[in-house]
This record gives C-alpha cells, structure tokens and sequence, in this order.
C-alpha cells in the first residue's frame, strides 16, 4: 500500500465540484456527464475529484443536499407566519419566475426545476438520489401545508378545505409547470398562467406576478 499524500487540495474544491454538478446536471442531465466533464468544467484534477467523493453518484446527492439547503433558508422566509398566507405563494412563484428568466438569459433555453429534471432521469437508475429527491418534494408540502393551514385559520380558505390533497395539487401544478417549460423552452407556463393555476386550484381570485410575467 502506498503512503497517505498529507498535501490536501485547496478548501474550495469541494464546494466547486458541488456547484459544477449541479450546474451540469440541471443544464445537460445526469447521464449525460462523466467525472472527466465535471473535473473540466470546474477546474479540478480527477484526484482532487476522488479526495472528496467516491463517484459521481455520491456528488450527486451531495449536491442535491447542497441545493437543499440554500432553498429550505429562502423557503423559511418566503413561507414565513409573517407573511399573509395566500401571499407566500404568490411571492414564491414570483421568485421561480425571475429566477427562470435569469437562467433563460444565462443558458439561452429554459432550465425547468432541478429536482424534476434529475429526479424524472435517475427515479428508475439510483435510488439513493431518488430517495433523497423525494424527501426534498416532501419538504416542500409542508410549507405548502402550513401557509395553507394558516389560509384557513384566518378564514380566506374554507374551514373543510383539505390541506394535505390542496398541497399536492399545487404541487403538481408547479411541477407539471416547470416540465412544460422546459419540452416547449417557454417561460409562458411559470408566469401569470401558474399562479392562475394555483389559486383556480383554491378557489380563490388570483391576483398577477407583473405586466410581464
């Protein structure tokens, strides 16, 4: 066996390997990248690549952790009790909506979510990514679940309204939204036209994202 290497590569490494995956496989896929692709397009030599993972699979969970947690931060405020209940919603979608233009300009075609994009490819090729996704969807029901809880409560929804299956067609909606978006490369299904989905799915006016959107 030859002796440990004590020289370790530079602290970022790590964390630009992590942004590159997710990168790639938001943009391009999963399968459609190698170890070779993600050291090159993050400047990292394929030991440093090996230093910190064992293979592309383990990075790739690594990353959709990472991901995680930067949107369970932006989704604590967004979602916040301080915020009118049916607005959180309104206020997320605005946010989706300015960040898919932002990769629009970025890419030059409409990226679509993360989590759909690579949990629709592997759901049925790993399933230690598959299962790490679908907890990531489960964690989104519950601020759905608990801003519509508060609807209620303060009486904009009706007392018998059914959080959990009103969640989950949201759910869907934004989901099927963002995958439509992507096929057709057209941000028409993630402006105005969702958050009129979402409140038609409550039964509620909705109000617009901008003139734009």
């Amino acid at each position: 066996m030859s002796p440990k290497n004590n020289s370790k590569p530079k602290v970022d490494t790590r964390d630009r390997l992590i942004t590159t995956m997710v990168e790639l496989m938001w943009t391009k896929g999963y399968s459609a990248i190698s170890v070779d692709d993600i050291c090159k397009s993050s400047g990292a030599q394929k030991g440093s690549f090996y230093h910190f993972f064992q293979s592309k699979a383990e990075l790739a969970v690594v990353s959709c952790e990472a991901v995680w947690k930067e949107c369970r931060a932006e989704l604590d405020t967004i979602f916040s009790p301080s915020r009118p209940p049916l607005e959180r919603f309104v206020y997320f979608l605005a946010l989706l909506y300015e960040e898919q233009v932002e990769k629009q300009k970025e890419f030059g075609y409409v990226v679509g979510c993360p989590y759909c994009t690579i949990g629709t490819e592997l759901a049925t090729q790993d399933e230690d990514i598959r299962k790490r996704i679908a907890i990531i969807f489960e964690a989104h029901l519950r601020y759905f679940e608990n801003a519509l809880r508060d609807a209620v409560a303060e009486g904009t929804l009706p007392a018998d309204t059914n959080v959990k299956e009103k969640a989950q067609e949201i759910d869907a909606q934004i989901t099927g939204a963002f995958a439509t978006a992507r096929i057709k490369n057209s941000l028409a299904a993630v402006g105005n036209g969702l958050v009129t989905a979402v409140f038609h799915c409550l039964g509620v006016p909705a109000p617009k994202l901008s003139e734009s959107a």
